[in-house]
């Protein structure tokens, strides 16, 4: 049996984290690629809401894992990782795409919803696994009904729950970082899922979230009742983590090529969905090529997304008293 072996307490790396990761890159990327795409195929420009809620699940595992502490020294680690990244960017932006954007614009624009959420949620995330570690589903209850109610009485139904500006996913997919908690916390390393059985359930259970969807788009009435559809997202991450967790699936993702690949992109996750904005008019312009253009953006995203990286390790590496560590800086986590 293949050991899924991300870090753990124990200093051990769980291969599904790495895989949803990847998985989230691409699903956030592709749903922002729709100028990308000719007008009959731009409904393949989706996967967003999965593809955050991935990112959010792999979150939740690993910070339940993360080294305790009071609330400011705990905060100010997660902030000590993300804030090199976003001055690395908005250099990048400047040097390379000549963009002169504010600072502010980079964490509190539309685009930069994610950033905002992942501050607030870390804050959020700090007192549940101080407080109310082992009464976490009582919190996703209680922020399920308050998310119903908000959507019950002050939604506007026209707009989607899950449409880029809307607050209401901000709870939704907080819940999805603590189900991601729950499921570490729950986690033993050989416990399999069979794969033919979760992969035909994650179908069903991502053909009723977009089929609602599509449905309700041919009848309004179901847009009153669209946060419903909410669980059934949750449910099929959870199910794709386990996919994900197969001992086949870890078996092809640990062959050498593929392993270089998926692990790369994974480790940059963060720095692709900064980046990836700078990147779409080229491929756009590349639209005669499609679909390689799509493929050609994302390479290039990619290594945008790599020298954010490094440049954020040079800045955080900068501020701190130690001597500059060149090989950890360019090393890929």
């Amino acid at each position: 049996m293949i050991m899924n072996k991300i870090q753990l307490m124990g200093g051990v790396r769980i291969d599904a984290i790495d895989i949803l990761k990847f998985l989230a890159a691409l699903l956030i990327t592709n749903s922002h690629m729709n100028g990308l795409y000719p007008p009959k195929f731009e409904a393949l420009a989706t996967g967003g809401a999965l593809g955050d809620s991935c990112f959010f699940f792999c979150s939740g595992f690993l910070l339940i894992q993360s080294r305790g502490g009071d609330f400011f020294n705990w905060y100010k680690r997660r902030v000590n990782r993300i804030f090199p990244t976003l001055f690395a960017i908005a250099i990048v932006s400047i040097v390379a795409f000549g963009k002169n954007p504010a600072f502010k614009s980079v964490i509190l624009s539309e685009n930069a919803w994610f950033v905002q959420a992942i501050l607030v949620f870390y804050a959020a995330f700090w007192f549940v696994k101080r407080f109310l570690s082992d009464k976490m589903w009582g919190v996703i209850t209680a922020v399920g009904i308050i998310s119903l109610i908000w959507f019950a009485f002050f939604w506007d139904k026209s707009v989607s729950v899950f449409m880029v500006g809307t607050y209401l996913r901000w709870p939704l997919f907080f819940c999805v970082m603590l189900i991601g908690a729950i499921t570490a916390k729950n986690y033993r390393q050989g416990i399999q899922h069979k794969l033919m059985i979760s992969f035909l359930f994650f179908i069903l259970l991502m053909g009723l979230f977009y089929g609602y969807q599509i449905l309700e788009k041919k009848k309004m009435m179901l847009c009153n009742y669209e946060i419903v559809i909410a669980p059934i997202l949750f449910l099929a991450v959870y199910e794709l983590f386990w996919i994900c967790s197969n001992e086949r699936v870890v078996s092809f993702y640990r062959k050498k090529g593929i392993y270089a690949v998926v692990f790369f992109i994974s480790s940059l996750c963060f720095e692709i969905y900064l980046s990836q904005h700078y990147l779409f008019p080229i491929g756009k312009s590349l639209i005669r090529l499609f679909p390689l253009n799509i493929i050609i953006c994302f390479v290039l995203i990619v290594g945008v997304a790599y020298i954010v990286k490094v440049l954020g390790n040079f800045i955080s590496q900068t501020f701190k008293s130690d001597n500059y560590e060149w090989k950890k800086m360019v090393k890929i986590p």
